[in-house]
């Protein structure tokens, strides 16, 4: 196998020159990577006259269809192989962009797929909100269940629509910073309201997303309801208050009562016992008229009266009778226990000796 007839450009390629015509084949030596069989692909054609391609890069990574096919002369004679190389550069760099681009749009669709598995699926509510106009895009189904509401209502509204009133301003605060690039993301507990009214309360997580359209900013709201934890430490609170206040009632000098508005003692502390005489057990076993001399029930019920109508009692002074029977200047403030709703449903008064009067 002799290499006959020659282009310049195979120089690039093979090693050979102009005086190297009529040598063989194996003497010379090519720039091509991971290509060293051109001799026995050269014999294979001339044994089966079945042509050959071959996509092969030179040690400078430039890229060529290798051809070689059968030389026939006119009269159908064959003589040797030919030998050409294609220019495949550009389409092969096109190729590598095509397939580079594909795995980007895959990662990008598995990206997606993942991340919509994980909005409808997450344990805590989720939404995509316009950060300006605070329009609802998108909703999970915990975020529309936590505020009462299907995902299809809540296309058509805005989170402040939704907020309680106390706590839109603190929202539109931290909105705006976060519109100005000032901060970026933030968390907090407010209070949505159901449509029925209900306040739920909810601990948000703000995050920003990167969009396309910088007129339109959008963010991520992920809510967890903490309405009972928050009426745990509620209760938690109020049983501390209890405590503390049923420790002053039983250390305090003075006479600490409390009548229901039927006029009931449905409480009395130590002080009271040293004060009247009777003990915690008959004394709620009492009515208030009981402890009041009979000239003065009216008056006093009255006075009671006015508290039950949330009218203010400055302290006065007055008469209670004790066990003995006997009589005993006080001076009492009353006050009024309100429930969670505001609507009084006792009276505690504190009630103490006046000056020079024996217990």
């Amino acid at each position: 196998l002799r290499v006959l007839r020659f282009t310049p450009p195979v120089a690039e390629i093979i090693n050979v020159t102009l005086e190297d015509a009529g040598r063989y084949v194996h003497d010379f030596s090519t720039r091509l990577q991971n290509y060293s069989t051109l001799e026995e692909d050269l014999r294979g054609v001339l044994d089966s006259l079945i042509p050959i391609e071959r996509e092969v890069q030179t040690t400078r990574g430039h890229w060529y269809l290798l051809r070689i096919l059968p030389y026939r002369t006119t009269e159908n004679v064959i003589e040797g192989a030919v030998l050409s190389f294609v220019d495949i550069n550009e389409l092969k760099k096109a190729n590598v962009k095509i397939t580079d681009m594909q795995q980007v749009e895959e990662a990008l669709r598995k990206s997606e797929e993942l991340f919509k598995r994980l909005f409808v699926e997450a344990p805590l509510g989720v939404a995509l909100i316009d950060s300006l106009n605070g329009h609802f895009y998108d909703v999970n189904p915990i975020f529309a269940k936590i505020v009462g509401r299907t995902p299809e209502e809540m296309a058509h509204i805005d989170w402040m629509s939704i907020t309680h009133p106390d706590d839109i301003q603190t929202d539109l605060y931290n909105m705006a910073h976060l519109n100005a690039g000032k901060i970026s993301g933030f968390q907090t507990e407010k209070r949505y309201l159901q449509r029925d009214g209900t306040a739920v309360w909810i601990s948000m997580t703000i995050a920003p997303t990167s969009v396309e359209d910088k007129a339109h900013p959008r963010h991520l709201c992920m809510i967890e309801d903490i309405t009972e934890r928050k009426r745990m430490q509620e209760a938690l609170h109020k049983a501390n208050d209890l405590l503390r206040l049923a420790v002053v009632v039983r250390d305090a000098h003075d006479a600490v009562t409390v009548q229901d508005l039927d006029g009931r003692i449905i409480a009395w502390n130590p002080g009271a016992v040293r004060m009247y005489g009777w003990s915690e057990a008959e004394a709620l076993l009492l009515h208030v008229r009981d402890r009041i001399p009979q000239d003065l029930r009216e008056g006093a019920l009255d006075k009671l009266a006015q508290l039950s109508r949330a009218e203010i009692l400055e302290p006065y002074r007055t008469q209670r009778l004790t066990k003995d029977g006997r009589v005993t200047e006080v001076s009492i403030i009353s006050t009024a226990l309100l429930d969670e709703a505001g609507a009084m449903y006792a009276i505690a008064t504190t009630e103490r000796i006046i000056a020079g009067e024996a217990p």
